[in-house]
């Protein structure tokens, strides 16, 4: 059995759920969240990025 590189797992997660996440809250949701006061008014999608690589 062969081990497969930690980073390729990493790449599994991020590129599917990265772009969901961002529809989501940023586009789909954009209003609801803009009311509840969850975002400042300008979005720092690295900030998101590097929050999930964490």
């Amino acid at each position: 059995m062969t081990k497969k590189p930690f980073w390729w797992e990493v790449l599994a997660y991020l590129l599917p759920t990265f772009p969901l996440g961002y529809f989501w809250h940023l586009v789909t949701f954009a209003d609801q969240c803009h009311r509840l006061a969850m975002y400042r008014g300008e979005v720092i999608i690295p900030l998101g990025l590097l929050s999930m690589v964490i």
